[in-house]
């Protein structure tokens, strides 16, 4: 008889199996899980603070510092759980220095808000509310600035807790303060006071019953705001602890804190503090109150737009920033710099918060007799309001247009946090900035950090100042020292080129070559050398015959137009050029004949064999190659009866450069030529801005690949750039 082994028994040695595969499994996918998670929290503190470029962990505080690349502190980030509708909720914080929230992150491995309702926490339109804010948040229900989700209340006041619950870890390690509103003490009669201060769901009520020694009678703690299963659960067996005490009481020491509850038995002590220094010391209290409602608003926080002049006080400039409110009142003040010199005991009184708190809340322009002057210091109280008017007005003024500028133009750019920041400036016979343009078309910093380099109000304060710039001479952006270093840089390199003699075009090494286009008032001609690589080396623009209008093309023949076309690739696109104001014809001729010179010297050079000397592949997938800006394109071409039906530009060791001709390996860019008859004609050439020798040896693969050059004639054939002359 076969022995059997019993069903228990086999029932076991599969369940050890299991448990053995499953753990196996586990551990194999343990170290993935972590990284993924690990990247995903990464991502979640870079979208926050996008200028950062490394985040340093201190255990100590649980938050990550955020250093940029020159290892300046920029920021902070924390992530802290919440309880909301249907669970945990993570949020995670970044603020500037300062204690500016940058943005908040909603989310969490166990999200799980109603959809729909509560889920719409993790939207941006929901999240973005936060930024610029300052601690403590509350819903606009709540006398604050965030509204609530519709229908979703619960959710929303999750979100609120764990912000400020964020905010106040951030503020230790930062060491910015949380400026809150002194809340008043209520008299109830027959010994009982109470007050309300926020906890951690919201408002905790606290009353106490206080003989006439000053000790606690009785204490009633209203927590129905609290979490169920944390604060909420403290009761009069906790409160006890609070009876047959006197004065200030400390946490931990005096009174234990309620295990799982710390910022809701924090909020209880406070409370229940703040009603004994009521009665105990009413000075003291008074004091206190009265020195929350004086505190100077921060300028830095200040959510109204704003500006800066400066005024001749008695022994120097007074600068002056105000931030301006949407009815031009003053929400707050800075007054003085390191240029600030004025007389001790006299007009150094203007940098004191007493004097500077008066103008908080003035409708603007201000009147000399609205404020209080300082005593014996008229200049520097005079100055002062005048640099408050100059700077309200200069806000109200439009920027000087640079197309209408009289002084030199010239352009430069310089690399800021997400690419290139071109800037334009004329610069007048002083040397100072006359009118100024920042970004193009390739402009790409953070929105709401860099992009404020696009805002007037920025760029106004460049108007008059001395070139070169120092760094030092101008209001960087919170939060985008990239950005703000970038303009300075193209500002400086633009006024150096400016002083650069244009290269002779009698000593230029490469080809030379001249052609004339019509202009406005008879032809103009245009002398390039042309360097290996098909770029500018040197022009001359004009001859005996050039007879454009003064004032007007005549600035063709300026070095200051001339110089813009060194080192541009060939051949040009309007684009690629500034236009001359007022000159339109002269600027085309310019153009049109620089090409035409270009095209003569192309047409000078030996034949190479055309891609269609061979056998043109109707149909299939083919690949061929062209010579690009810095090296060689290549492409995948997907054919079907001469008709371009995919593309795939191949960006395996892509040569070009980074944010400008990478910009051809998007899929949106090579989709543009799908339906096009083969093969392309330069007006089926689609060209990015910045990147025309790139975008040209894209469509000169495409043809290379549709009717590649026979290799026996020509071995160099499809390396060599397919020129598309400009018509």
């Amino acid at each position: 008889m076969k022995k059997r082994i019993p069903a228990w028994l086999l029932l076991t040695l599969i369940c050890v199996i299991a448990a053995g595969l499953l753990a196996a499994t586990y551990n194999m996918t343990k170290p993935q899980i972590e990284a993924n998670t690990a990247a995903k929290a990464e991502e979640a503190r870079k979208a926050l603070l996008p200028e950062a470029t490394s985040f340093e962990y201190d255990e100590e505080s649980n938050v990550y510092v955020a250093k940029n690349a020159a290892g300046e502190v920029i920021g902070y980030t924390t992530t802290v759980p919440t309880n909301g509708f249907g669970g945990e909720i993570e949020i995670t914080v970044g603020v500037e220095p300062d204690g500016t929230i940058t943005g908040i992150s909603v989310g969490g491995a166990n999200f799980s808000e109603t959809a729909g309702l509560g889920a719409r926490a993790k939207e941006a339109a929901f999240q973005d509310q936060f930024a610029g804010k300052t601690a403590p948040v509350a819903l606009t229900k709540d006398d604050g600035e965030i509204d609530a989700l519709t229908a979703a209340t619960i959710t929303s006041k999750a979100v609120i807790r764990g912000v400020n619950d964020a905010m106040n870890k951030l503020s230790e390690a930062a060491g910015f303060t949380i400026e809150t509103a002194q809340v008043d003490v209520e008299e109830l009669g027959d010994g009982w006071y109470a007050i309300s201060l926020a906890g951690f769901g919201g408002d905790v009520r606290v009353e106490l019953l206080v003989n006439d020694e000053f000790f606690i009678g009785q204490i009633v703690a209203d927590v129905s705001s609290e979490t169920p299963n944390y604060g909420g659960r403290i009761g009069d067996d906790y409160l006890s602890n609070y009876i047959g005490k006197t004065g200030q009481l400390e946490l931990g020491t005096d009174v234990d804190a309620f295990s799982g509850a710390t910022i809701t038995s924090t909020a209880i002590n406070k409370a229940v503090n703040q009603i004994m220094l009521y009665l105990i010391d009413p000075d003291a209290y008074a004091a206190q109150a009265s020195a929350a409602a004086a505190a100077l608003p921060d300028i830095e926080s200040a959510k109204g737009e704003r500006t800066s002049a400066s005024a001749q006080g008695f022994a120097g400039p007074v600068k002056v920033e105000i931030a301006v409110t949407e009815d031009n009142t003053i929400e707050a003040i800075k007054i003085g710099d390191a240029n600030f010199n004025e007389t001790a005991g006299f007009g150094q009184k203007a940098l004191e918060d007493d004097y500077q708190r008066q103008f908080i809340g003035k409708a603007l322009p201000l009147n000399y007799e609205d404020v209080e002057a300082i005593a014996g210091a008229t200049f520097t109280s005079k100055a002062v309001v005048e640099a408050i008017n100059a700077g309200f007005a200069a806000m109200n003024e439009e920027l000087p247009n640079i197309e209408n500028a009289a002084g030199t133009r010239v352009t430069a750019s310089a690399q800021g946090f997400a690419g290139p920041v071109a800037v334009e400036i004329a610069v007048a016979a002083d040397n100072t900035i006359e009118a100024i343009k920042i970004g193009d078309e390739n402009f790409n910093e953070t929105a709401g950090f860099g992009q404020k380099a696009l805002a007037d109000g920025y760029q106004r304060q460049f108007i008059g100042k001395a070139l070169p710039l120092n760094y030092e001479d101008v209001e960087a952006i919170a939060g985008a020292t990239f950005t703000s270093k970038a303009v300075v840089e193209a500002i400086n390199a633009g006024f150096a080129a400016m002083n650069e003699e244009l290269p002779n075009i009698e000593n230029a090494a490469g080809t030379r070559v001249t052609a004339s286009a019509q202009g406005f008032a008879g032809p103009v001609a245009v002398e390039i050398a042309v360097a290996a690589d098909n770029t500018i080396e040197a022009i001359k623009i004009g001859d005996e015959n050039f007879n454009e209008t003064a004032g007007f093309g005549q600035k063709a023949l300026a070095d200051g137009y001339q110089r813009q076309f060194i080192g541009k690739a060939l051949p040009l696109n309007e684009g690629d050029v500034d236009m001359i104001s007022g000159a339109t014809f002269t600027s085309k001729a310019v153009v049109e004949a620089i090409n035409a010179a270009f095209a003569s010297m192309s047409a000078a050079a030996p034949d190479a064999p055309e891609a269609t000397d061979a056998p043109a592949a109707t149909s299939g997938e083919v690949k061929g190659t062209a010579r690009g800006f810095m090296g060689d394109v290549t492409v995948v071409v997907n054919i079907e009866n001469g008709m371009i039906t995919g593309l795939r530009v191949d960006d395996k060791d892509f040569p070009e450069i980074e944010g400008v001709g990478t910009k051809v390996l998007d899929e949106d860019y090579a989709n543009r030529y799908i339906g096009k008859s083969l093969p392309l004609t330069d007006a089926d050439v689609e060209i990015i801005a910045g990147a025309t020798r790139t975008c040209k040896a894209v469509a000169a693969a495409i043809n290379n690949a549709y009717a590649p050059a026979e290799e026996a004639a020509a071995p160099e054939a499809e390396k060599n750039p397919i020129i598309i002359p400009a018509v």
